[in-house]
């Protein structure tokens, strides 16, 4: 949001995108059209759908919130889940799905920026994607910029901003709970078993998903093994658990 405000100044005519998964958190989706409304952004809201044109243009008052877009990726896939190494639920839900929304709009050549900060170097991967009949020039102005996440929490705090705050619940370390999409194979091994510490119905779908399909999300581990493991700790603290769970995004120990 952050780089959302600064391009809208630069650029009046620039458009927003938000390709919604149906597994994000709820904050995220109040946040969205809080801040929508409060700076005019008109953010155009998309779905991944398994039928042609494989895209939706859906709204804050339509979007899914039960995680539908990702249940037809893996019906599509035909039961096989996303995982460390193969992370097609980012590049269909997220990825292609805003490019087949700027293909029907007729182009074959844009630019689109990203929000990745300094401070995050591993998330900075392509100038572009080309295929044959498209070109997708990648920009990332927060890291050219050299602007790292102190200096987002002082913008927000220096302009006033607490009432279009993000509010996503926090852990000691300053994660949030579970990943911004809840259950994300990428956070690491402490933010989910946090996630089925504090919020155990969210942790449903994704054993639900593991019993179905005969596999996992992530590596070595099931989300039943997880919860389990978790609900044997008893009441330990927060802080305490940390020292029990690998800290590192990926689980740590992930080779690719």
């Amino acid at each position: 949001m952050f780089m959302a405000l600064d391009l809208k100044q630069k650029y009046p005519d620039i458009v927003f995108l938000f390709q919604n998964t149906g597994a994000e958190r709820h904050e995220t989706y109040e946040y969205l059209n809080r801040c929508d409304k409060a700076f005019n952004l008109n953010i155009v809201w998309l779905e991944y759908t398994k039928e042609l044109p494989l895209f939706k243009v859906v709204s804050y008052e339509t979007a899914s919130r039960n995680n539908e877009p990702f249940d037809q990726l893996i019906e599509k896939r035909k039961n096989y889940l996303p995982n460390q190494s193969q992370r097609f639920c980012t590049m269909e839900m997220k990825v292609l799905t805003a490019r087949r929304y700027i293909r029907s709009l007729g182009l074959k050549e844009w630019t689109s920026y990203v929000g990745f900060r300094y401070d995050e170097p591993h998330r900075k991967r392509v100038d572009a994607r080309r295929t044959k009949t498209i070109t997708e020039h990648m920009c990332y102005p927060l890291f050219d910029d050299k602007v790292t996440v102190r200096d987002i929490g002082a913008f927000w705090r220096s302009h006033n901003m607490q009432p279009l705050d993000l509010k996503l619940p926090m852990l000691p370390n300053g994660k949030t709970i579970g990943g911004n999409c809840v259950g994300c194979f990428m956070k690491s091994e402490y933010e989910q078993s946090m996630l089925c510490k504090h919020e155990p119905e969210k942790v449903k779908w994704l054993m639900d998903k593991e019993e179905q399909c005969g596999g996992t999300f992530k590596k070595d581990v099931s989300w039943k093994e997880r919860s389990d493991f978790v609900g044997r700790q008893g009441d330990l603290s927060d802080d305490m658990e940390s020292e029990l769970y690998c800290q590192s995004d990926y689980g740590g120990c992930t080779e690719f």
